[in-house]
């Protein structure tokens, strides 16, 4: 077969496609599979057994805020960047790395470099991520 002839061939078979909703609409339903995902997870495993004593340490808490934005900015920062010419993707990849930053300060702030007294405590982390994969 030479190229003019694939080239008839693959045109032949032409359909129409449909456009992808905008970075907004497929990050909303990324969200809301996620959420799903994490329900089924929670109904499988129950919630952490010591959950309103770790609630009460403010390292929990930010940690975990600053871990669900990492996750929501680099989600939207991979949305954005995945339509070329999109305009807001640089703002999105600017606000991950921000969050990104964060999170390695307070990782580090965690490691007693600022005298955190949880220092390198990796809790349930490992039975976690088992569970996870």
């Amino acid at each position: 077969m030479n190229t003019d002839e694939l080239i008839r061939n693959l045109a032949a078979d032409l359909r129409p496609i449909s456009r992808l909703p905008s970075p907004l609409k497929r990050f909303a339903r990324w969200t809301v599979a996620g959420l799903f995902c994490l329900g089924l997870g929670v109904a499988s495993y129950g919630l952490r057994s010591d959950l309103e004593r770790a609630l009460q340490r403010p390292e929990y808490l930010a940690e975990g805020l600053v871990l669900l934005l990492l996750a929501t900015s680099s989600a939207l920062a991979a949305f954005t960047y995945s339509v070329p010419g999109w305009g807001r993707a640089g703002l999105a990849l600017r606000v991950a790395t921000a969050v990104l930053a964060s999170w390695a300060l307070l990782e580090l702030y965690r490691a007693e470099l600022l005298g955190s007294p949880y220092a390198v405590d990796w809790g349930h982390g490992p039975a976690c991520v088992r569970k996870i994969v």
